[in-house]
């Protein structure tokens, strides 16, 4: 957002500056023009003055109102995201649940293992009951597995990142259950592994045989017909799909027949300049490497939607990448809501930077919104204290300097 406001913020002072000059020297010339008398002059340049703080006031208040208002519609339009999103991950929680499907992460660093509230009321625990160590999930765990599950582990961390295990859980009741446990290993800034996030799936149904096959798979079409994200599939390296799920057609905009198998299909229905990027993520993913990527996609009848794409591939029993399994969600609210709340601070931004005046915007719990530079200047406030963005320490700060302190308290008491 640099690139656009600082043009703002340039052509709103220049324009301002050049009205100023313009006013200063055309009426000096008119008024030294048509009145001699000295006093006379004194007098019409104080309220050629005043008159010129007035009218920029005046225009001042207009363009700051305006630009408040677009920031409480893009606030508006935020809320509006904001709640979609937690309605979406609450489908996406009942999905999980529906699925027998828990997440959990843990943290290489401080051994702290975190467990979805799914999670643990498919091993048998209250929403924060399971302690949340290492030991405690050892302790769940099939004495026999135990070493899979440590092997697994170290594989992750050591090889390529990707974590699958098969492993039998203690019930409350004493007897176990199957999970299939997926994760993928994360680094953080030094580069070293940092946590590992992951699901957990119940099989224990599919180990029982065909029927347990069917109960699941029904399972796993509730979900994906339920949920508003893609899930899809694909041949490694393939830019087109060889499966989607129903979401598809409701965010693109197109039938998934069109779109299954036919590569000039789907790469066509993505913006030209977010091609390149999309490409280059199709062979990182056959390269083995999971991938996030925004792009954009343009449906039938003109609209633009915004999508957040994951890949992730699937490797066979010698570690050969033999699918691309991904999920694909529509941000497009997100994005509008971010990129107009950008665009209002922007503008707001550039209008208080443009003016002679100082400005102080305080908020009704008493503390900064924002403030331009001339205000810092006038009122000579240090930067510490302007980060601080007390109001109290402020006003204490601004009757230091005054000669009737009073006076001003009870003017800025009026205020709030």
């Amino acid at each position: 957002m640099k690139k656009v406001s600082e043009p703002i913020a340039w052509r709103t002072s220049l324009i301002y500056w050049l009205i100023s000059a313009l006013w200063i020297l055309v009426s000096d010339r008119l008024l030294a023009a048509f009145v001699a008398d000295a006093e006379t002059i004194s007098l019409v340049q104080s309220y050629k003055g005043w008159g010129f703080v007035t009218v920029t006031a005046f225009f001042l208040y207009a363009g700051l109102r305006a630009q408040l208002n677009r920031w409480r519609d893009a606030s508006l339009l935020r809320t509006e995201a904001e709640r979609n999103l937690l309605a979406s991950e609450e489908r996406l929680r009942l999905a999980t649940e529906v699925a027998s499907m828990g997440s959990w992460e843990r943290n290489l660093r401080t051994g702290h293992l975190h467990w979805s509230p799914s999670l643990e009321k498919m091993n048998g625990f209250a929403p924060g009951a399971f302690p949340g160590t290492f030991d405690a999930l050892r302790k769940l765990v099939h004495p026999d597995d135990l070493k899979v599950m440590d092997d697994g582990r170290r594989s992750a961390i050591e090889g390529d990142g990707e974590y699958q295990v098969e492993l039998r859980f203690k019930r409350r009741d004493g007897g176990f259950r199957w999970g299939l446990v997926r994760g993928k290993v994360l680094c953080g800034p030094d580069g070293k592994p940092d946590r590992i996030v992951g699901i957990e799936l119940d099989i224990t149904e599919l180990k029982k045989g065909g029927e347990a096959l069917r109960i699941s798979e029904e399972r796993l079409r509730t979900v994906l017909e339920t949920i508003d994200e893609v899930i899809w599939s694909a041949v490694p390296g393939a830019v087109s799909a060889k499966y989607l799920s129903p979401a598809f057609s409701k965010i693109w905009g197109r039938s998934m027949e069109e779109m299954i198998g036919d590569p000039k299909c789907l790469l066509e229905t993505i913006l030209e300049e977010d091609r390149p990027a999309f490409l280059r993520t199709i062979a990182e993913q056959a390269a083995g490497r999971a991938t996030g990527l925004e792009y954009r996609i343009r449906r039938p009848d003109g609209a633009v939607r915004w999508i957040f794409d994951q890949g992730f591939p699937a490797r066979d029993a010698v570690g050969e990448v033999i699918q691309i399994n991904g999920i694909a969600s529509d941000i497009t609210n997100r994005k509008i809501a971010e990129l107009e709340r950008e665009r209002s601070l922007s503008l707001m931004r550039a209008t208080l930077e443009s003016t002679a005046d100082g400005i102080l915007v305080v908020n009704s719990e008493g503390s900064f919104e924002a403030f331009n530079q001339v205000f810092a200047q006038m009122w000579r406030v240090p930067d510490d204290l302007l980060k601080s963005k007390d109001d109290r320490r402020a006003l204490q700060f601004a009757l230091d300097q005054l000669l009737e302190p009073q006076k001003f308290v009870e003017k800025v008491s009026y205020l709030y």
